[in-house]
């Protein structure tokens, strides 16, 4: 049971984004992604609408990084959401809230990274060209390392939630 779980994790307060094992601690008690059992049909479901972002955003990942007009992100994230209500679940999107003060030095840490990666990427442009450094496999994991939620994409994201009246909220 999910009680059960939470008693097994001995959250410490730490520095580190997320915790550790949480996956793995929930994965008897998930579906796979292709099984959605009929029986939730009706039924609330809070989703991390973050999580969602980074998958679609990894599909235009190069495009993105460029500052390239897309709206990859957008459709894969949509398409989650039609696929739970195709299902006839309700989604209740989560977005993050504010970052907190105990998570700065790992969110310096990660912007540090996101940033080297993107120099990468940049470089191999200027040198390969878009064509080809688009096609290039390191260019495309360095890409998929630099992505960054950017206001204006989480703003996209919200304009397509109300139009379709989904429910949303800010953690």
């Amino acid at each position: 049971s999910i009680s059960s779980i939470v008693q097994k994790l001995q959250v410490e307060h730490s520095i580190k984004m997320g915790i550790k094992q949480l996956h793995k601690l929930l994965r008897p008690m998930a579906q796979t992604r292709y099984q959605i059992d009929r029986s939730w049909s009706g039924k609330r479901v809070g989703v991390d609408a973050m999580c969602w972002m980074h998958r679609g955003a990894v599909a235009c990942a190069y495009e993105l990084l460029l500052g390239k007009e897309t709206d990859k992100f957008v459709r894969f994230f949509m398409d989650m959401v039609f696929m739970l209500l195709w299902n006839g679940i309700i989604p209740i999107i989560i977005f993050d809230g504010q970052d907190l003060p105990a998570k700065q030095e790992e969110a310096s840490k990660r912007r540090q990274e996101r940033e080297e990666a993107r120099d990468k990427v940049l470089d191999a442009s200027r040198k390969l060209g878009d064509g080809r450094a688009a096609l290039d496999i390191n260019v495309q994991k360095n890409a998929t390392k630099a992505i960054k939620i950017s206001v204006e994409m989480i703003e996209r994201i919200l304009a397509a939630l109300r139009e379709l009246n989904i429910e949303f909220m800010v953690a």
